[in-house]
């Protein structure tokens, strides 16, 4: 219908009594099918209504839309591909959507590129973490030491495990280290967020 609608020349800046744009709309009706329709025909992303609102302000609590780059379009801008939720990656392949990996704009990202960047963004907080535990050390007593390696150990086999149960479902297919990547990669931020609180007790004492 809205494609009828604009096809027939309906105005895309229409406003309602409340200073709504059909994008406005469009954005609170969780409908992101007509969103990308009205931003291909040029709506106006960063129009306000009559409380100050954008139309992106609305589609904040729209799963349908915060899940997909349409949000993000609204918002004026597009996701890290490293950033993506799986919801989005699920959203990407079927939809004209895009995202930024290493400063272009893609949108057929291939299967080898996404895994690529998920393994460096792990490999970075990985890194990170080896850092934090290393200034933790510093700070702990021989008897401390000893019991932090061992739990972090544990931890470790934890999060490994964890990791390749995440992927077992695509066992044999190209998507596996992605999903191994991405599954360890959110553990091991917490475990950076932990590690964090932890310095930041021990530097207080």
């Amino acid at each position: 219908v809205a494609a009828l609608l604009l096809d027939r020349g309906a105005d895309i800046e229409a406003l309602s009594n409340g200073g709504f744009t059909p994008l406005h709309a469009a954005a609170n009706n969780n409908t992101p099918e007509v969103v990308v329709l009205l931003l291909q025909h040029g709506a106006d992303a960063y129009a306000l209504d009559k409380k100050g609102k954008f139309p992106h302000d609305y589609a904040e609590g729209n799963p349908r839309i915060k899940e997909t780059d349409f949000y993000w379009r609204l918002a004026g801008r597009l996701p890290e591909c490293s950033d993506m939720t799986d919801e989005q990656w699920t959203s990407f392949w079927k939809t004209d959507q895009a995202c930024t990996y290493n400063g272009r704009i893609l949108r057929d990202i291939t299967q080898m590129e996404r895994t690529v960047g998920a393994g460096e963004q792990y490999k970075a907080e990985r890194e990170k973490m080896d850092s934090l535990i290393q200034k933790i050390l510093e700070r702990l007593t021989e008897k401390q030491t000893a019991e932090f390696i061992k739990a972090n150990e544990v931890w470790l086999d934890f999060m490994f495990a964890s990791a390749s149960v995440k992927g077992l479902q695509y066992e044999g297919g190209s998507l596996r280290p992605f999903v191994y990547y991405r599954a360890a990669l959110r553990l091991v931020q917490e475990r950076n967020e932990y590690l964090e609180e932890i310095l930041k007790t021990i530097n207080r004492h």
